[in-house]
């Protein structure tokens, strides 16, 4: 995640998802579950490019009703010049207690790196991960990429995490979206034999996977709280959100990734 991201239309998608899933900070409201959101932004400095689709910010567009608050601080950050993840946290966009972000720069030592971003996700039993690229491709990783490593540190954690992965579009390597998603399943379940084990139980889970214009969003579920979450996803499959702002559930896994089905 990068300053220059904020604000534009996938920003909107997942702050968007992420409101509906655990609740409106501006209204005030306990949700009527358990579960904890932390975000990790993966966090890189500025290069310049991407981050201009801001056509949406406007009062007639129609996604505008999707989440008129959310809308409209927004474009008061693009308008003010404050687009800025710092603001998205000072401004309580998000359903996320200040000590639940995670934004220290993602650094060459990554090991050390992701030790020091789970310390800080230990109380949250959900984790939001925004790398700019999503989960690292075959060739290897990079500052945009979530490794699998960094995955299967935060959900074997003691708590246990579910993991919501923000995933970009590859339109060079994968000419569908459903071809781009049977690798990072195949992916993930080339490597089940270290995320399936939670302290000492099998992922009894799911994965689901929603798509937001040229984005996806991974959910992979623990145990502990996946009746929850899942609930919490089939309101927002039933939401205007998906009516009327085009984001779509593409599939599911059931139980375990080494067996998994549509």
């Amino acid at each position: 995640m990068r300053d220059e991201l904020v604000a534009d239309i996938g920003d909107y998608g997942k702050y968007g998802l992420l409101r509906r899933l655990f609740g409106n900070p501006e209204e005030k409201e306990e949700p009527d579950h358990q579960l904890t959101l932390g975000v990790l932004w993966f966090y890189r400095e500025n290069i310049g490019r991407d981050g201009n689709d801001l056509a949406y910010l406007n009062d007639r567009d129609p996604l505008a009703l999707l989440d008129p608050f959310l809308h409209g601080r927004l474009t008061e950050m693009r308008d003010q010049c404050r687009r800025t993840v710092c603001e998205v946290q000072r401004e309580g966009l998000l359903p996320v207690e200040q000590h639940h972000y995670f934004r220290e720069v993602v650094q060459g030592l990554r090991d050390q790196w992701i030790g020091r971003a789970c310390a800080q996700m230990a109380r949250a039993n959900v984790v939001f991960l925004d790398p700019d690229n999503g989960i690292e491709p075959p060739g290897g990783y990079n500052g945009q990429h979530v490794r699998i490593d960094d995955l299967i540190q935060l959900y074997n954690s003691e708590q246990g995490k579910s993991l919501i992965i923000y995933q970009h579009r590859d339109t060079r390597h994968f000419p569908t979206a459903e071809e781009q998603i049977h690798a990072l399943v195949e992916r993930l379940r080339v490597r089940d034999g270290r995320l399936r084990q939670l302290n000492g139980q099998r992922l009894n889970g799911q994965i689901r996977i929603f798509q937001w214009r040229e984005r996806f969003f991974f959910i992979v579920f623990v145990h502990l709280n996946h009746q929850a979450l899942n609930a919490a996803l089939d309101g927002f499959a039933n939401s205007d959100w998906s009516t009327l702002g085009n984001f779509s559930e593409e599939t599911r896994w059931l139980g375990d990734l080494a067996n998994h089905q549509r």
